[in-house]
């Protein structure tokens, strides 16, 4: 089970498909799929936090900063994910830095 395509297929600007991940996991007879959904909950989670706790009290960072200081806690915290699974992410990286206020 390759997780980068999984976050490219499943992981959208607001939430994960639930549902579509199930439903792949059923077909290809794939086991644990709560359990990678748990794992990218907490991947987004832990970014989303990551980001909020380096632009507080008032900075505001631009999206290539986003994207720079994304990557780099990815890297550490999750090296299995490449390039596809960065992009997935960065989907809902961007929404939540837009909608909380860190993007400028």
């Amino acid at each position: 089970m390759d997780k980068n395509e999984l976050l490219h297929l499943f992981s959208s600007v607001f939430s994960l498909d639930r549902d579509g991940m199930t439903l792949y996991f059923n077909r290809n007879n794939l086991a644990d799929c709560d359990k990678v959904l748990n794992e990218f909950d907490e991947i987004r989670a832990k970014v989303y936090e990551y980001l909020w706790n380096v632009s507080q009290p008032n900075l505001t960072l631009n999206i290539v900063q986003i994207e720079a200081l994304s990557f780099s806690f990815l890297k550490e915290n999750y090296p299995w994910i490449n390039e596809k699974g960065f992009k997935a992410l960065n989907r809902y990286i961007h929404w939540i830095c837009w909608h909380e206020g860190i993007l400028k």
